[in-house]
């Protein structure tokens, strides 16, 4: 009896695992739904006008973070950063990652997602072709850093402030690069794994009971033997 009764022992125990995991996971849910709210309740906030005095320390740039903005100044082409393996509609590409240097701000810089542009093996580009020259008005989104743009702002190429300027799509003079459309509020994928860790909490126990029914038909029959 003792290898039946571990069976069932490991089976309640798998359960009562999967069944945490997916509390765990709508949990996540929950806290990205809290997120995407207040990022979209920042999103909807008046446009910001963004100069050096904004980014004078790491705190106060971070409480940018989200905000729709406008930056003006020269692009710093020396200290441009490519971000490989970026796909648009299937289409190999990369990202351009470029300082913009403010006016007025004796050096200080923001590093602009500036968009997508193709390259066949995703990694290399003529960065050249896609100069912009002189001055610029940059309009989109201050959000944190992803992790390939952080590794950028650590090279010491680019704004050592802790937030991008996501460019967004405008009017378009040039099909290059393609700007963003702004930041994708999703629920991910949380909700669907946690039907999964229940659908296994679900097959544990049934597989449990029917072993147990399998064992007790097999006393029975021994029984009356």
């Amino acid at each position: 009896m003792a290898r039946p009764a571990a069976f069932v022992l490991v089976a309640l125990a798998l359960a009562a695992l999967f069944v945490r995991l997916g509390v765990w996971q709508l949990d996540r849910a929950a806290q990205r739904q809290a997120a995407n709210a207040r990022v979209a309740s920042l999103l909807a906030q008046p446009f910001l006008q963004v100069g050096p005095a904004d980014l004078r320390n790491a705190a106060a740039a971070k409480r940018l973070a989200w905000r729709r903005a406008a930056a003006e100044g020269r692009y710093a082409a020396e200290g441009e950063v490519v971000i490989p393996g970026r796909a648009y509609k299937g289409s190999p590409g990369v990202h351009l990652l470029t300082p913009l240097l403010l006016e007025g701000g004796g050096g200080v810089s923001i590093l602009v997602n500036r968009g997508w542009v193709p390259s066949p093996d995703a990694s290399t580009v003529k960065r050249e072709a896609y100069r912009e020259q002189g001055r610029v008005r940059v309009c989109g989104v201050l959000r944190p850093p992803s992790a390939p743009e952080a590794r950028a702002l650590l090279t010491g190429r680019a704004a050592a402030v802790p937030v991008v300027l996501e460019q967004l799509a405008g009017a378009r003079s040039r099909p290059f690069p393609i700007r963003s459309s702004g930041p994708e509020l999703t629920g991910g994928p949380h909700r669907s794994y946690a039907v999964q860790w229940f659908s296994f909490a679900a097959i544990a126990l049934i597989g449990a009971g029917a072993y147990v029914r399998s064992r007790a038909r097999h006393l029975d029959r021994s029984d009356t033997s």
